[in-house]
């Protein structure tokens, strides 16, 4: 029987040194993609959370919390926050070209009227007696995707608000 101490056990491998230093490139790039994909993606750039998912808009004296990257037929939500001492009614106008790519699927609360016009739809909200801020919500989902584009101006108690950019990733 032979001793195992003379068995050849070496594996007859031929490396390329120049190879294997391009795979290790390679492999290091492919990790700091990944990395900067997940970062991008924590901070909100992905949509659906994080800091940037989000835009936060002034109309007056109301406030709109308005996706900046929303996903494609994904639920997002776009909130106003109003306060009720403004009127005993607020009017909350979507502009048309905010409606021909989103839906509008749920309004808490309901609104007492919604009227379409020319410039979009117009919902007027009932607010209460009490004092403070009301908030009225919107669950909208994108129906495509689409690069950063312009949707308008959203209009709130009368008061116009910036043009508002969103970008809808697949």
């Amino acid at each position: 029987m032979p001793r195992l101490d003379s068995i050849d056990c070496s594996v007859d491998v031929s490396v390329d040194p120049v190879q294997q230093e391009y795979m290790w490139v390679a492999s290091r790039v492919g990790w700091i993609i990944m990395l900067l994909i997940v970062v991008a993606a924590f901070l909100g750039f992905t949509g659906s959370g994080g800091v940037f998912a989000h835009q936060s808009v002034g109309i007056g004296q109301a406030h709109a919390d308005i996706p900046r990257v929303s996903r494609w037929a994904a639920t997002d939500y776009l909130t106003v926050r109003f306060e009720s001492r403004l009127s005993k009614t607020i009017t909350v106008l979507i502009p048309q070209r905010f409606l021909t790519t989103f839906t509008i699927e749920a309004v808490s609360p309901q609104p007492s009227s919604v009227m379409a016009t020319s410039e979009g739809e117009l919902f007027t909200f009932d607010t209460s007696a009490e004092s403070g801020p009301s908030i009225a919500r919107f669950s909208i989902r994108a129906n495509a995707a689409s690069l950063p584009k312009n949707f308008g101006s959203f209009h709130v108690a009368g008061v116009k608000s910036k043009p508002i950019t969103i970008t809808i990733l697949p």
